[in-house]
């Protein structure tokens, strides 16, 4: 079980090793390429439509070829790819091989959530996030490495495709350890009804107000990590250096966080976990308001990333809780699918919305959203938890009951 969780950890830090770099590489490689700056934006959006793409049909995948083998093939469609962005002429090369990158990155983000999520304790969501979070930082070091030299980005991609393929030997040699790892022996205990007969998954009593907390809690995250830094250049003053540095401390937040979160999960409440998130937000949020303190403006991007940490993998492990197993590896992939569109949709319409009222818009926005996902959220708990404790859940099969 130990072996098999390392395995597991080392192909999302493997997911993550990609998922960074392109915006660290492309100052320079945008002039290898023929490119604009501007352009990188489409590839960005090719990326991340391929990720939902994969995340919505993963379900289907999963289960004719298994979650081991749906990793594997993650591994090899972003090997593929990295290795046609290291020899691709120009951007248009770079937008083809841009479909298998975000298919592949979709691919194992869905079956390893969603095989750990059913199988493993909350902790292990988390860390498992956390683990991304440490491909995600590792990934534009190595390309910092070879940037110096012309033409360095592409070597940079070759070693990473590298690495890839390594970690696909090193799970194609572990296939025993994925299918003898015994499902009845995990111990955490599943407070969700699984005898019931399995139901269209868009017919499962309130999903869709789950799916809506959780694409408002995914509006907050990203918008922070993308916007922080202009907002605290153009409100708050700080120099460009300062507030890259003062953003770095979100991920760091984040990541820390989830592996703090895993062992809180031990003892918490996956609802209790989310709502302390919640609470941590609501704090950095308020800091941000004091304009006239860079150290109060640093330290509420640090609560805020800090805040983040627990609540998306543990509104992923609590999907379980909340509506049993039978549609997990579905609900699972349609919250990805969510999380990635959230990002597509929310970052042009803040960027619409700062135009119009300035960048002291943003903690507001990032509050309407907290305030709107801690409501769906608080709405699904009532329902599946204690509705349910009193008695009273009837089994509501309206998919949209708000």
């Amino acid at each position: 079980m130990v072996v098999l969780l390392i395995v597991i950890y080392l192909a999302f830090i493997s997911m993550g090793l990609p998922s960074s770099i392109l915006g660290a590489i492309w100052p320079v490689a945008h002039l290898d390429l023929g490119a604009t700056i501007k352009q990188v934006g489409t590839i960005f959006m090719v990326v991340q439509i391929s990720i939902v793409a994969a995340t919505l049909s993963g379900n289907r995948l999963i289960n004719r070829f298994s979650n081991n083998k749906m990793v594997m093939f993650g591994l090899f469609l972003i090997s593929v790819s990295l290795i046609g962005y290291s020899f691709s002429p120009n951007y248009l090369v770079i937008m083809l091989f841009s479909i298998p990158l975000g298919f592949g990155i979709g691919s194992i983000d869905v079956s390893l959530t969603s095989y750990v999520s059913k199988n493993f304790q909350a902790k292990h969501v988390n860390w498992l996030q956390s683990f991304w979070g440490m491909g995600a930082t590792i990934g534009p070091i190595i390309m910092s490495l070879f940037l110096a030299n012309p033409g360095g980005w592409r070597t940079g991609y070759r070693l990473i495709a590298a690495i890839q393929v390594l970690v696909l030997i090193i799970i194609a040699s572990t296939l025993s350890l994925w299918k003898n790892n015994d499902l009845n022996k995990v111990k955490e205990k599943i407070e969700q009804f699984d005898s019931k007969p399995k139901i269209p998954l868009f017919k499962t009593p309130f999903l869709t107000i789950a799916v809506i907390s959780f694409f408002l809690y995914i509006a907050v995250e990203h918008t922070t990590g993308l916007w922080a830094s202009s907002y605290l250049v153009g409100h708050q003053g700080f120099d460009e250096v300062l507030a890259a540095r003062t953003v770095s401390l979100f991920y760091i937040g984040i990541t820390t966080g989830r592996i703090l979160a895993g062992f809180l999960s031990i003892k918490i409440k996956g609802r209790n976990l989310i709502r302390v998130g919640q609470g941590l937000i609501f704090i950095g949020i308020l800091l941000m308001f004091v304009n006239s303190i860079q150290a109060i403006a640093i330290l509420s991007i640090l609560i805020i990333g800090l805040g983040c940490a627990p609540i998306f993998p543990t509104m992923l492990h609590e999907s379980k809780h909340r509506f049993g197993t039978n549609n997990l590896q579905a609900i699972i992939g349609l919250q990805l699918s969510i999380a990635y569109m959230a990002s597509i949709i929310m970052q042009p319409l803040f960027g619409q919305i700062q135009q119009m009222f300035g960048l002291q818009i943003l903690p507001i926005f990032i509050l309407v959203a907290l305030i709107g996902t801690t409501i769906f959220a608080e709405k699904v708990n009532y329902h599946v938890y204690y509705k349910k404790q009193h008695n009273k859940f009837k089994g509501e099969s309206k998919w949209l009951d708000i």
